[in-house]
């Protein structure tokens, strides 16, 4: 059975097992810091620290791989997983959730840059479709999201918080381990003899693409990850937690599945406007979210409105990273990851600023004449819905050759 696994297949199975290892624990971190009564403005300075760690990572990445190769990185970050892991179980305060930030983002950053290198490298190296490799890619990062939180949160819910950050330390020795047997030549490719200051200028070269690339990345930044980063404080307060956390985990993997196989069978031609229409449909979740604290509509609205939204702009643009950076992907990526996790440090700084000015998570106001609780967070999610207007104007505006599908 083995012998008839492709290399693409065995990286995948390292990643998910490396995926449930970290990301079981990064997802449940904000009701881990509710629940230990850390005050709600580490939260924030929590996701700063980890996007400092990975704008730092990223940076490193590009020095490392010159001289470091992938397989001894990969082992790295399962040790930086686990120390964080480690000192989240020994030491639930305040001074741990910053720390654990850092190397959250440490690790984080390095690893879906590594992760994106080495199937880019599988791709060119085994001749692979770049539209079904990267399907595939994504369709398990979907699956593993919904199972992730699912079982995790089981755990959380049944054994509680010591149990749940066992296990996820168990799958990332076995996923560690795994990567110390993998003896594929591009796991030991090093990028030294690739000259930086030629490489970045072939990766500049096009100014439309990198304009375009930056837009989406930014836009990204400024509502998606952000939403994904905060809402679980949000659903944590409204009663999705643990289990019903994992559930919704697998409403958003089925629907992000049910869409993609539905654009990819369709063959859309125009990916500019089922991406405009995706960000648009994205931002109606973020309004409507403002106005509402019961638990089923908010469960509606991210699993299958929110969800449906984002699905679409991925499918749309999930060629951009590897049609930008072609060949020098090992620096092009971390480069522009550096910026995009700098720019969303700074972020999460003003949007802890934002919720703490506007009265926190525990303050009530209104808006637009609707009283609601959370008011602080909601007038940030007021914030994220307007930025998902331009977003979508610039989606529009700077089309690029990235958004076109490709018949590899």
């Amino acid at each position: 059975m083995l012998k008839r696994l492709t290399a693409l297949d065995l990286f995948l199975i390292m990643f998910v097992l490396m995926f449930y290892g970290r990301l079981s624990v990064v997802l449940f971190i904000p009701q881990y810091a509710i629940d230990y009564g850390i005050p709600a403005p580490y939260y924030s300075l929590h996701f700063a620290m980890v996007s400092i760690g990975s704008a730092v990572s990223n940076l490193l990445s590009i020095i490392l791989l010159r001289h470091v190769n992938p397989k001894k990185m990969f082992l790295a970050i399962g040790v930086i997983s686990a120390i964080y892991e480690i000192l989240l179980y020994l030491y639930p305060s305040p001074e741990t959730l910053l720390i654990s930030g850092l190397l959250i983002g440490l690790a984080a950053g390095t690893f879906w840059s590594l992760t994106f290198l080495m199937v880019c490298e599988l791709i060119d190296a085994y001749g692979l479709s770049t539209t079904d490799a990267f399907s595939r890619y994504n369709v398990i990062t979907t699956v593993m999201s919904a199972l992730t939180p699912l079982i995790a949160g089981a755990i959380v819910q049944t054994f509680g918080y010591g149990i749940w950050l066992l296990s996820a330390l168990a799958f990332l020795i076995i996923s560690t381990a795994i990567m110390a047997f993998f003896k594929d030549p591009i796991y030991y490719k090093t990028y030294g003899q690739y000259p930086i200051k030629e490489d970045l200028g072939k990766v500049l070269g096009n100014k439309r693409t990198v304009i375009t690339f930056l837009l989406i990345m930014l836009f990204m930044t400024l509502t998606v990850s952000t939403w994904s980063s905060l809402s679980k404080v949000f659903f944590a307060n409204i009663g999705i937690r643990s289990v019903w956390l994992g559930v919704l985990s697998v409403v958003v993997s089925v629907v992000t599945i049910i869409v993609y196989w539905l654009l990819a069978r369709q063959r859309f031609g125009n990916r500019r406007m089922i991406a405009t229409l995706g960000i648009v449909i994205f931002g109606a979740e973020l309004l409507l979210i403002t106005f509402t604290s019961n638990p089923l509509i908010v469960f509606i609205l991210e699993g299958i409105v929110g969800t449906a939204g984002i699905a679409a702009v991925s499918f749309s643009t999930q060629n951009i990273l590897k049609n930008t950076f072609q060949e020098r992907t090992y620096i092009g990526r971390p480069i522009f990851a550096l910026g995009m996790y700098i720019a969303n440090a700074i972020w999460f700084a003003a949007c802890g600023y934002i919720i703490a000015d506007c009265g926190g998570y525990t303050a009530v106001g209104q808006i637009l004449g609707i009283t609601v609780d959370q008011f602080g967070f909601r007038m940030l999610l007021l914030i994220m819905a307007l930025l998902t207007a331009l977003w979508a104007v610039s989606m529009w505006k700077y089309e690029g050759a990235m958004v076109k599908d490709r018949r590899d």
